[in-house]
Protein backbone atom coordinates (compact mmCIF):
# COMPACT_ATOMS: atom_id res chain seq x y z
CA UNK A 1 0.00 0.00 0.00
CA UNK A 2 1.31 3.02 -0.59
CA UNK A 3 0.51 6.27 0.98
CA UNK A 4 -0.14 9.94 -1.12
CA UNK A 5 -1.43 13.23 -0.37
CA UNK A 6 -3.87 12.53 1.80
CA UNK A 7 -5.09 9.84 -0.17
CA UNK A 8 -4.61 5.78 0.00
CA UNK A 9 -3.81 3.96 -3.16
CA UNK A 10 -4.22 0.60 -3.22
CA UNK A 11 -3.02 -1.49 -6.05
CA UNK A 12 -4.53 -4.88 -6.35
CA UNK A 13 -2.74 -7.07 -8.93
CA UNK A 14 -4.93 -10.75 -9.31
CA UNK A 15 -3.95 -13.72 -11.84
CA UNK A 16 -6.14 -14.31 -14.15
CA UNK A 17 -7.05 -16.06 -17.55
CA UNK A 18 -7.77 -14.19 -20.34
CA UNK A 19 -9.83 -15.76 -22.64
CA UNK A 20 -10.16 -14.60 -26.35
CA UNK A 21 -12.93 -14.73 -28.73
CA UNK A 22 -12.20 -18.32 -29.59
CA UNK A 23 -11.83 -19.61 -26.11
CA UNK A 24 -8.24 -20.20 -25.83
CA UNK A 25 -7.21 -19.02 -22.41
CA UNK A 26 -3.56 -17.91 -21.62
CA UNK A 27 -2.95 -18.24 -17.67
CA UNK A 28 0.22 -16.33 -17.69
CA UNK A 29 -1.74 -12.67 -18.44
CA UNK A 30 -1.45 -10.54 -15.17
CA UNK A 31 -4.58 -8.17 -14.50
CA UNK A 32 -4.33 -4.99 -12.83
CA UNK A 33 -6.25 -3.01 -11.67
CA UNK A 34 -5.84 0.71 -9.31
CA UNK A 35 -8.51 1.65 -6.95
CA UNK A 36 -7.98 5.27 -4.82
CA UNK A 37 -9.47 5.17 -1.32
CA UNK A 38 -10.22 8.29 0.17
CA UNK A 39 -10.38 7.49 3.98
CA UNK A 40 -13.37 8.80 5.65
CA UNK A 41 -13.48 12.28 7.48
CA UNK A 42 -13.44 12.41 11.71
CA UNK A 43 -16.32 13.60 12.32
CA UNK A 44 -16.42 17.32 14.48
CA UNK A 45 -16.66 16.78 17.98
CA UNK A 46 -20.01 18.05 19.55
CA UNK A 47 -19.65 21.11 20.79
CA UNK A 48 -20.77 21.66 24.88
CA UNK A 49 -23.79 23.51 25.11
CA UNK A 50 -22.80 26.94 27.19
CA UNK A 51 -24.82 27.31 30.00
CA UNK A 52 -27.44 30.39 29.73
CA UNK A 53 -29.08 32.27 32.36
CA UNK A 54 -28.04 31.73 35.79
CA UNK A 55 -25.41 29.26 37.04
CA UNK A 56 -26.83 28.67 40.09
CA UNK A 57 -29.55 27.70 38.74
CA UNK A 58 -28.16 25.63 36.43
CA UNK A 59 -26.11 23.94 39.26
CA UNK A 60 -28.97 23.92 41.39
CA UNK A 61 -32.35 23.17 39.58
CA UNK A 62 -34.03 22.93 42.96
CA UNK A 63 -34.27 26.44 43.34
CA UNK A 64 -35.60 29.87 41.89
CA UNK A 65 -34.60 33.09 41.88
CA UNK A 66 -36.70 35.58 44.31
CA UNK A 67 -38.60 38.29 41.68
CA UNK A 68 -37.28 41.58 41.47
CA UNK A 69 -34.64 41.03 44.29
CA UNK A 70 -30.72 39.82 43.43
CA UNK A 71 -28.93 37.81 45.66
CA UNK A 72 -32.22 35.83 46.82
CA UNK A 73 -32.92 32.77 45.69
CA UNK A 74 -36.13 30.58 46.83
CA UNK A 75 -35.61 26.82 47.89
CA UNK A 76 -39.55 24.95 48.52
CA UNK A 77 -39.32 22.49 51.65
CA UNK A 78 -39.14 19.14 51.13
CA UNK A 79 -40.18 15.95 53.25
CA UNK A 80 -37.29 15.66 56.40
CA UNK A 81 -35.91 19.10 55.41
CA UNK A 82 -35.81 21.50 58.24
CA UNK A 83 -33.80 24.76 58.26
CA UNK A 84 -30.43 24.29 59.84
CA UNK A 85 -30.08 21.20 56.88
CA UNK A 86 -31.27 23.31 54.56
CA UNK A 87 -28.44 26.47 55.50
CA UNK A 88 -25.74 23.88 55.91
CA UNK A 89 -26.34 22.33 52.70
CA UNK A 90 -26.01 25.30 50.42
CA UNK A 91 -23.34 26.50 53.18
CA UNK A 92 -25.51 29.60 53.90
CA UNK A 93 -25.61 31.30 57.27
CA UNK A 94 -28.94 29.85 59.28
CA UNK A 95 -29.25 33.66 60.52
CA UNK A 96 -29.41 34.96 57.18
CA UNK A 97 -32.04 32.80 56.31
CA UNK A 98 -34.27 33.76 58.79
CA UNK A 99 -33.54 37.25 58.11
CA UNK A 100 -34.75 36.74 54.58
CA UNK A 101 -37.95 34.76 55.49
CA UNK A 102 -39.57 36.86 57.96
CA UNK A 103 -42.91 34.54 58.05
CA UNK A 104 -41.28 31.94 59.47
CA UNK A 105 -41.58 32.47 62.93
CA UNK A 106 -40.74 29.02 64.57
CA UNK A 107 -37.92 27.59 62.65
CA UNK A 108 -38.90 24.17 63.99
CA UNK A 109 -42.37 24.07 62.57
CA UNK A 110 -41.47 24.47 58.81
CA UNK A 111 -43.56 21.96 56.76
CA UNK A 112 -43.19 20.29 53.42
CA UNK A 113 -43.95 23.11 50.50
CA UNK A 114 -42.96 25.91 51.97
CA UNK A 115 -41.13 28.61 50.92
CA UNK A 116 -37.72 29.51 52.11
CA UNK A 117 -35.40 32.44 51.29
CA UNK A 118 -31.69 32.24 51.35
CA UNK A 119 -28.94 34.24 49.86
CA UNK A 120 -26.34 32.66 47.00
CA UNK A 121 -25.70 29.59 47.71
CA UNK A 122 -21.82 28.66 48.34
CA UNK A 123 -21.98 25.05 48.19
CA UNK A 124 -19.68 23.71 45.60
CA UNK A 125 -20.41 22.16 42.53
CA UNK A 126 -21.23 18.27 42.79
Amino acid sequence: MERGNREYRQRLVSRARACDASGACNSDTAVSKSYTVKPTPTPKPTPKPKPSGDPILARFPELRRCPGRSNCYIYIVEPGNNLYSIAHYYRVSYDRVLRMSPWITDPADIRTGDEVRMPTPQRPSR
